[in-house]
């Protein structure tokens, strides 16, 4: 436990980023109250059928709101309570390495971006539960030939709801019921063949989530052909166990690869494999580097590329995609450095040290990496600074380290630069066009944010957040009024309840001296939101102008200032209003003290309230 909390003491400070703001910060869902867990159960999550591990989203947020720290705690204390249970369930299994597997698991490099990335919840949430049903189905064996029936069933019962729990929380975990099967095979005994029907709810149970996953992944993003990604798969399965063996330039996004054309690379690759996989098989006698082996496999098999996955369109490998598989080589390993101590205690002493201090230095390595890593985590800065240094060339970096650096007033030019890099490498990025526009008007270039926020329309012409900022800008300028109106109708098309692009437009006609179009689209703001101060305040102020219109004035003023009872100049621009209405004049006074209660400094009221209060 001590070792883990050095490991990722780091993030205790950390931000949230990335898919955190998606996640957390504008899950809506999430926010809701006890009712939006009905929502959650029955459409699921921002992407993927998880109601599970939405459901615990929705507990975090209301204990946590927007404090990141109360999440990073949650997330750091499952991953070491999954490396104590890999320890329990290998003890079980009487396994003398059980905690140096259990080390390994909880220190690796591998493992950070699933426990310092606050949206990978999903990882280290799925795993809690599937060591948890691993271990109720061996204390199922263990009773099941005692007279305990009852409870033995208790344990098995509970077992097959652990493991439903955990393709709730991610689908990708419906793998792991396959090695429990091929074990229970292999093991070739009238006993063991009986047990196989106990895998058959596990197997339904993955088969059902894995169906609707595939249904409801979207796959017309991935441009390389099912062949293409076959003759990767090597590739990628050799560079996981490279990482996880040698964990050197560790990435939170690494490059997209090019997996044409088909070459002597993967040639090599496919020999690599097929070599180790004949030495797996060779040596399957020795049960832990089989099953060891089998479990890196099989899990990892759904992030290999073949299958439907949105993440490949940014990378084709991905850390977080293999926290499940990594058990398997940390039992592997864990067992063969276990085996090399026990091989050197009958050779002289110093030798026998050696052996240790290697295993020593292995797990001291993970740990300081590990340890180092977690700091890249601290925001959105400096973990898309970190990614940038292995990953320059994508436009997804380029661009998330620009919206970073973007929110920092100092470093809006810097921010530009990566901006324009993303849009090199990726012209059809509207909103990167989008992005750029606005730190273009943060800096006052007017002429260059209207040139990117009309890229943006034309690329995505449903993007209203890029026609009511093209809009807002047209509106600075001259002679270009029917266009700002032009574009916020465009806005209005899209979505016609934005009740601030009504109040802009009839501010646009105010300004023109258009009223009779003014006071029109200032009833329409009304219409869609009742009581809206803004807008009513606004109108009041145009029809106390017109004749006739004073009473209707006054009457939103009152609605406004019911709604809004500490907003002075609503309260002044009343004053002035009951100033001019006949018999009026103690109203407009009582208005005038209230707002120099409000505001005791503001001129115009001690000036008004001077001229007409008596003698």
């Amino acid at each position: 436990m001590s070792l883990g909390v050095w490991i990722y003491y780091p993030v205790f400070n950390g931000n949230f980023i990335w898919d955190d703001a998606i996640e957390i910060v504008n899950h809506t869902t999430i926010q809701g109250s006890w009712k939006s867990l009905v929502l959650i159960w029955q459409h699921g999550d921002v992407a993927d059928y998880l109601p599970l591990k939405t459901t615990v989203q929705w507990v975090e947020w209301h204990l946590f709101k927007l404090n990141p720290l109360g999440y990073h705690l949650f997330s750091i204390g499952l991953h070491i309570l999954n490396a104590s249970l890999l320890y329990r369930i290998l003890k079980k299994r009487s396994f003398a390495f059980a905690w140096l597997a259990s080390v390994l698991f909880l220190s690796h490099p591998l493992a950070v971006e699933s426990v310092a990335w606050i949206s990978e919840l999903k990882n280290t949430l799925s795993l809690l539960f599937l060591l948890l049903a691993y271990n109720s189905l061996l204390a199922y064996e263990s009773m099941a030939s005692t007279q305990k029936y009852l409870l033995s069933k208790s344990h098995y019962i509970i077992s097959v709801a652990l493991f439903a729990c955990s393709v709730l929380s991610k689908s990708s975990v419906v793998m792991a019921p396959i090695v429990l099967f091929i074990y229970y095979y292999n093991t070739r005994s009238k006993h063991s063949y009986r047990k196989l029907r106990y895998v058959i709810p596990y197997l339904s149970i993955s088969f059902f989530v894995g169906s609707v996953t595939l249904w409801s992944q979207h796959v017309s993003y991935i441009k390389e052909s099912f062949l293409v990604r076959l003759s990767a798969l090597p590739m990628l399965f050799l560079f996981y166990i490279k990482q996880w063996f040698f964990p050197t330039n560790l990435f939170g996004l690494y490059p997209r690869w090019n997996l044409q054309p088909v070459g002597l690379l993967t040639l090599a690759c496919w020999i690599i494999l097929t070599v180790l996989m004949l030495t797996v098989l060779r040596f399957r006698s020795r049960s832990v580097y089989f099953y060891g082996s089998l479990f890196f496999a099989v899990n990892i098999f759904p992030v290999l590329g073949l299958l439907p996955m949105y993440y490949t369109y940014y990378a084709w490998v991905g850390d977080q995609l293999v926290y499940l598989p990594c058990i398997g080589l940390a039992v592997i390993s864990s067992y063969g450095l276990w085996n090399l101590n026990l091989y050197f205690k009958s050779y002289p002493k110093f030798i026998n040290y050696l052996s240790l201090l290697l295993t020593v230095l292995i797990v001291t390595s993970f740990s300081v990496i590990s340890h180092n890593l977690s700091k890249t985590y601290h925001n959105s800065e400096s973990f898309w600074s970190y990614v940038e240094r292995g990953n320059t060339e994508s436009w997804v970096v380029e661009q998330n380290l620009g919206q970073a650096l973007g929110f920092q007033s100092d470093k809006v030019h810097e921010a530009i630069v990566h901006y324009q890099h993303s849009l090199r490498l990726n012209k059809t990025n509207a909103e990167a066009h989008h992005s750029l526009g606005l730190l273009y008007e943060k800096l006052g270039n007017h002429e260059d944010a209207i040139s990117e926020f009309e890229s943006a329309v034309k690329l995505r012409p449903d993007f209203i957040d890029a026609h009511i900022d093209l809009a807002n800008v047209l509106s600075l300028g001259e002679n270009k009024f029917e266009q700002a109106i032009y574009e916020y109708n465009l806005a209005l098309n899209l979505n016609p309840a934005l009740t601030e692009v009504q109040c802009r437009i009839a501010e646009l006609y105010k300004a023109k001296g258009c009223d009779a179009q003014a006071i029109e689209h200032f009833n329409l703001a009304i219409k869609l939101k009742p009581h809206y101060v803004e807008a009513e305040n606004n109108l009041a102020n145009l029809l106390a102008r017109t004749a006739g219109s004073e009473s209707q004035a006054a009457k939103l003023y009152e609605d406004s200032l019911e709604y809004a009872p500490d907003a002075f100049l609503i309260h002044f621009n009343y004053a002035m209003l009951l100033k001019r209405m006949p018999g009026k004049l103690k109203n407009a006074r009582a208005e005038l003290i209230t707002v120099l209660k409000i505001n005791p400094e503001f001129i115009p009221a001690q000036e008004a309230l001077s001229r007409i209060s008596p003698p």
